[in-house]
């Protein structure tokens, strides 16, 4: 399983294909990826491992994004899709 903060991948799925999420202020990367996951796919992950960073910008959204990637292990639930309009 592959999880990120600002979003994640509920669900081993190529790269941008999962939910995403941004960090609070003042949240820790890997605060964000457990309540991402929570939130959006009604899950709960542990035993959390960086594996990367991609720096993405989307100049015709005028949008940049700095994503942490994580490896992380099911805990809890199966995942689902609680925000279908995000």
């Amino acid at each position: 399983m592959t999880a990120s903060c600002s979003g994640f991948d509920a669900a081993p799925t190529p790269p941008g294909r999962g939910a995403r999420g941004h960090l609070e202020f003042g949240e820790d990367p890997v605060d964000c990826v457990r309540r991402e996951a929570f939130e959006e796919a009604g899950i709960e992950l542990g035993s959390f491992k960086f594996v990367g960073v991609t720096n993405d910008v989307f100049e015709t959204e005028d949008r940049h994004y700095v994503t942490l990637s994580y490896t992380a292990t099911l805990v809890r639930g199966a995942p689902v899709v609680r925000e279908p309009d995000k």
